[in-house]
């Protein structure tokens, strides 16, 4: 999901690669997921997990 700078800062989210090497330039970080034990998100690969986690990134 291409989020902002500053969502990347907020959530001490950093590249996976300092020196990117790829022909576009894509910059990706590490994964992150939603888990937790009061919404029940587990593996983060369910449609509920995923939006969950974008609900969690967004606020």
């Amino acid at each position: 999901m291409p989020v902002s700078r500053e969502i990347l800062d907020q959530l001490n989210l950093i590249q996976m690669v300092e020196s990117n090497t790829e022909s576009h330039g894509t910059k990706f970080t590490f994964s992150i997921d939603g888990t937790s034990e009061i919404t029940g998100v587990t593996t983060d690969t369910s449609d509920f997990d995923r939006s969950d986690t974008i609900q969690k990134i967004l606020t």
